[in-house]
């Protein structure tokens, strides 16, 4: 297909040229044929002049073409693919909320947050109040000003332990620091075969 495409700028370069070479030897203010009768009329030397611009237009734009598909790693062509790997990040990300939540779900009983926050819901079973979050990025991991947050959280609402879900996972330091608070932290793996199974390990 890149042939193709240098073949028809070739093209286009060579009929220009044949254009511009009119148009400078036969046009009506032709220095060479200025007092000759050879000379073209100002509507053949006008569309000779724009036949040559139109030519070496559609050239440059036929090189930019085979330029794009020879080069398959440029950033033209990696943008469609990376939208699709974030896509397909994003589509992870929700199955795997979607099962926790439903594990969520059939273990107890679930309240959203009074402020209508859709990242943290309430989550009552046998072992007491639990507030739960979901973080929403699917490419950064917590951060430890998130964590004192929900442990702030947690302390207000009068919860007994947390669950932070990230996509991404936790840091060492983040870990250290859910432990002492008493929040259990449930990460995405993607050697699992479903992650979902892995986390009511966890949780029960």
């Amino acid at each position: 297909m890149r042939s193709q495409w240098l073949l028809l700028s070739t093209i286009s370069t060579l009929l220009g040229i044949g254009a511009g070479a009119l148009f400078l030897l036969f046009s009506e203010h032709s220095i060479l044929f200025s007092q000759s009768t050879l000379t073209l009329s100002q509507f053949w030397s006008t569309f000779l002049l724009w036949a040559f611009v139109l030519l070496f237009v559609s050239a440059l734009i036929f090189n930019l073409i085979a330029f794009i598909e020879l080069d398959s790693g440029n950033s033209w062509l990696s943008l469609s693919k990376r939208f699709r790997r974030d896509q397909d990040r994003f589509e992870q990300q929700e199955f795997f909320f979607s099962r926790l939540k439903h594990y969520f779900q059939q273990h107890g009983e679930v309240q959203r947050a009074a402020n209508d926050d859709t990242e943290v819901l309430f989550w009552y079973s046998p072992r007491g109040k639990t507030l739960v979050y979901f973080h929403p990025d699917a490419d950064c991991m917590v951060s430890m000003e998130c964590l004192r947050e929900r442990f702030q959280q947690m302390l207000s609402t009068d919860c007994d332990r947390g669950i932070i879900i990230s996509f991404q996972g936790f840091t060492s330091q983040e870990r250290i620091f859910a432990r002492e608070a008493g929040i259990e932290l449930i990460e995405h793996h993607t050697n699992q075969h479903d992650s979902a199974y892995e986390a009511q390990l966890v949780l029960s």
